[in-house]
């Protein structure tokens, strides 16, 4: 058994990003730049282009709302990605924020992170992916309950309206779900702000 499947089986712990029944994404501890984010198949194949072509096209499928959610959280020129494998005999891809092709070098030494601020991070890009699935009509495929077990974040019912949200200590992100429709709303804690915020139609 592999790191990557240890830590898929909640043998060691991470910083989960996103999950379902075949991939699993979670912030690299030691990252190349903040929001450093690892993509890996469940499946235990050393080299990523030996899985098969449904699910090597599923990997980047999955792949996709994070790096957006990487791009909106990190404001890079763009969110990089890495295919290299060399460490860990687990195929997996790196999603980096990057702006110059440096940033993606693999050679230059990598940060030490505090516990709090990758868990800072986390709830970053877990905020923007949420504004992601949502802004981007992805939600119009989703129940809440799917969504919630996808980003790992909590719903709760409160009279008719499913309340499915996710706070930190600088942003507050609340959807609510009802038979009329979805409502949502992004807000900075300390300054009160007003953010993004959209009514769709979705199925609860």
């Amino acid at each position: 058994m592999t790191i990557f499947s240890k830590i898929i089986a909640g043998e060691i712990p991470s910083y989960k990003i996103a999950e379902n029944d075949k991939f699993y994404a979670f912030l690299d501890v030691f990252p190349l730049r903040e929001g450093h984010t690892l993509v890996v198949p469940k499946t235990e194949v050393d080299k990523l282009f030996d899985l098969d072509d449904d699910y090597l096209s599923e990997l980047l499928t999955f792949a996709k709302p994070i790096a957006k959610a990487i791009e909106a959280a990190f404001k890079p020129n763009r969110c990089g990605l890495s295919v290299i494998g060399l460490e860990v005999p687990h195929a997996h891809m790196h999603l980096v924020p990057i702006s110059s092709s440096n940033d993606l070098n693999f050679t230059q030494p990598k940060q030490k992170v505090s516990e709090e601020a990758l868990k800072a991070v986390q709830e970053k890009i877990l905020t923007h992916l949420l504004l992601y699935f949502f802004i981007a009509h992805r939600c119009l495929h989703h129940t809440a309950h799917e969504v919630a077990e996808l980003l790992c974040v909590g719903v709760e019912r409160q009279e008719s309206i499913l309340i499915l949200g996710f706070k930190s200590s600088e942003h507050f992100l609340h959807f609510g779900f009802g038979g009329r429709g979805l409502g949502g709303c992004c807000a900075d804690n300390e300054k009160g702000s007003e953010g993004e915020a959209g009514i769709f139609h979705v199925d609860v």
